[in-house]
């Protein structure tokens, strides 16, 4: 006998993979998550700092003094106050030394101080040799910073490059560093004490202090 009315179901095909299996085990590889762990800890400068003489600061005062005449003559006021607001900027980070921080090398990224970064945020790095402390520069996905900085001891140069280099390509890339280029400036001109502006500098201090008298 015969099923006439039992109408027979189509097999249902098999979905297509468009992974191999060993592409299938490579993202499972990658898609692994870790367990954070400690690879290097050292505490460095947040900064860069070398120590200025005072003709650097008398040069940053007196040309900050003509700028900001310059500028009231023209009535650009708000302009007067974003010059002295850098010149300001310029005297902390020359004057005062940066404070010490903690930083941590992980498995999963880097630890400054209480903040961590994964790998995922950085795109590139490469390595300045310096002494006593070497710079890392580090490309990053953010909008800020666009290029991180951090300080780290010579003695930890290769250390630090072969445990990135298992996470991120090692990429040589352009840096700029405005306090530097305005550092550059100031220092091309060398102070003179009896040029025209520190003796107009000298004249109204001198008149000042007569009135507070």
């Amino acid at each position: 006998m015969t099923n006439k009315g039992k109408q027979t179901q189509p097999t249902p095909k098999e979905k297509t993979s468009f992974f191999s299996p060993d592409d299938k085990r490579e993202i499972k590889k990658k898609s692994r998550f870790e367990k954070p762990e400690v690879l290097l800890t050292w505490k460095a400068p947040s900064r860069e700092f070398h120590s200025k003489p005072a003709t650097y600061f008398a040069t940053l005062t007196a040309l900050t003094l003509l700028v900001i005449v310059l500028l009231a003559l023209g009535r650009e006021y708000t302009l007067s106050l974003v010059v002295l607001a850098v010149a300001f900027v310029l005297f902390s980070l020359n004057r005062y030394e940066p404070s010490e921080l903690k930083y941590e090398l992980l498995n999963t990224g880097l630890k400054i101080e209480d903040h961590e970064f994964g790998w995922e945020k950085f795109l590139s790095f490469f390595i300045e040799d310096k002494n006593p402390f070497c710079i890392l520069y580090l490309r990053t996905t953010m909008s800020m910073p666009r290029v991180l900085k951090i300080l780290f001891p010579q003695k930890h140069n290769k250390q630090i490059e072969e445990a990135i280099l298992n996470y991120l390509s090692y990429r040589q890339f352009k840096t700029s560093d405005a306090a530097a280029i305005l550092d550059d400036i100031v220092e091309a001109f060398p102070y003179d004490p009896d040029a025209p502006i520190p003796r107009t500098v000298r004249s109204l201090k001198k008149r000042v202090f007569k009135r507070e008298k």
